[in-house]
């Protein structure tokens, strides 16, 4: 593992980075966002907030499109890893905070005096980072199911993002039993189905901290949640934050860009 270059903090103005691609890895994460930065790779369009990164493998052709002032911290780096993944398919991935947080602090922690262990703390970080992601890409690449009932439950958990939904309700999606259901889910996702509704509501909960002016007691009924506290306890789980927090953290750097 070598870092080539590391960017802290950098501000950047509404804009976009054209099509390109290069040889190198790279990890990109994204604060102060005030509309969503969007990657489109090989035709797909990656939504980006403060809840996660950009995990970019060489060669991956992506564009970035960053319609309001933020804020990026960005990685350049060759990794080492086993020939076992030489025929791994390799593509843009959004790596998630609630899963990686601890990595990501790792790798782009600023408030520190730059030497050989802070970087070899880096590299190690993104070590793990990166065998992980290649373990997650083969899963799914060998475990594809040869029908589109796993597609489908998913398709109906991100169109019914709600705190409230039961496991009945995901396995009745699929048209799968309950059991067949969980062992199908975690094979292909290496979670279970509950694990990953909670995690879309918590991205749906930090959007609407970031893109909407409602209270906090606003947000935890429309997705769900018995009452705030309940929202907020979940909430700081996944992320390490309170919701008035993230929401306070997320908005300070584009309340300071509007003051220049």
């Amino acid at each position: 593992m070598k870092i080539s270059t590391l960017n802290l903090n950098v501000e950047l103005r509404p804009g976009a980075i054209q099509n390109h691609c290069h040889e190198f890895w790279q990890l990109d994460y994204y604060s102060g966002i005030k509309d969503r930065v969007t990657a489109v790779s090989d035709n797909r369009h990656l939504c980006l907030d403060a809840t996660c990164a950009l995990l970019l493998p060489p060669y991956c052709s992506h564009k970035i499109v960053y319609p309001s002032p933020c804020t990026v911290s960005s990685v350049k780096f060759t990794p080492d890893y086993s020939p076992d993944f030489k025929d791994v398919k390799l593509e843009a991935q959004i790596i998630d905070l609630a899963d990686y947080g601890d990595l990501i602090k790792m790798i782009f922690y600023d408030d520190i005096i730059e030497d050989t262990t802070c970087r070899q703390i880096r590299e190690h970080s993104l070590s793990i980072l990166v065998l992980r992601f290649l373990q997650y890409s083969r899963r799914r690449q060998d475990n594809c199911l040869p029908d589109d009932r796993l597609n489908e439950s998913l398709k109906y958990m991100k169109q019914h993002v709600n705190a409230n939904l039961k496991l009945d309700d995901l396995a009745q999606s699929s048209g799968m039993s309950i059991n067949h259901y969980i062992r199908c889910f975690k094979r292909v996702l290496g979670m279970t189905p509950m694990r990953y509704m909670r995690k879309l509501v918590i991205r749906k909960a930090a959007e609407m901290l970031n893109y909407a002016d409602l209270s906090l007691a606003e947000i935890a009924r429309q997705l769900g949640f018995p009452d705030q506290h309940c929202f907020s306890r979940a909430f700081r789980r996944e992320t390490s934050l309170p919701p008035g927090t993230f929401r306070r953290i997320q908005r300070e750097p584009f309340q300071e860009s509007l003051k220049r």
